[in-house]
Protein backbone atom coordinates (compact mmCIF):
# COMPACT_ATOMS: atom_id res chain seq x y z
CA UNK A 1 0.00 0.00 0.00
CA UNK A 2 1.28 3.36 -1.15
CA UNK A 3 0.89 6.09 1.50
CA UNK A 4 3.78 8.54 0.90
CA UNK A 5 4.69 10.65 -3.20
CA UNK A 6 8.14 12.24 -2.75
CA UNK A 7 8.90 14.43 -5.75
CA UNK A 8 11.81 16.47 -7.07
CA UNK A 9 11.07 20.11 -8.00
CA UNK A 10 13.07 21.25 -11.21
CA UNK A 11 11.41 19.39 -14.14
CA UNK A 12 8.31 17.22 -12.14
CA UNK A 13 6.69 19.66 -10.15
CA UNK A 14 8.28 22.52 -11.42
CA UNK A 15 8.13 23.97 -15.26
CA UNK A 16 11.05 25.82 -16.35
CA UNK A 17 9.02 29.11 -15.57
CA UNK A 18 9.49 27.56 -11.52
CA UNK A 19 5.36 27.01 -11.21
CA UNK A 20 3.29 24.54 -11.01
CA UNK A 21 -0.65 24.35 -12.10
CA UNK A 22 -4.41 23.90 -10.93
CA UNK A 23 -4.08 19.76 -11.90
CA UNK A 24 -0.60 18.78 -9.50
CA UNK A 25 -2.63 20.94 -6.62
CA UNK A 26 -5.47 19.29 -7.13
CA UNK A 27 -3.40 15.98 -7.05
CA UNK A 28 -2.24 17.16 -4.02
CA UNK A 29 -5.32 17.59 -2.28
CA UNK A 30 -6.40 14.42 -3.07
CA UNK A 31 -3.58 12.77 -1.87
CA UNK A 32 -3.89 14.61 1.43
CA UNK A 33 -7.69 13.84 1.69
CA UNK A 34 -6.67 10.32 1.52
CA UNK A 35 -4.77 10.24 4.41
CA UNK A 36 -1.35 9.78 2.56
CA UNK A 37 1.72 12.15 2.51
CA UNK A 38 2.83 14.31 -0.24
CA UNK A 39 6.75 15.30 0.13
CA UNK A 40 9.03 17.45 -2.09
CA UNK A 41 12.80 15.91 -2.30
CA UNK A 42 15.20 18.36 -3.53
CA UNK A 43 19.25 18.91 -3.94
CA UNK A 44 19.10 22.66 -4.02
CA UNK A 45 20.83 24.40 -0.53
CA UNK A 46 18.24 25.80 2.05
Amino acid sequence: MIKLLATDLDGTFLNVFHTTDKYLLDTIDMINDQNKYFVVATGRHM
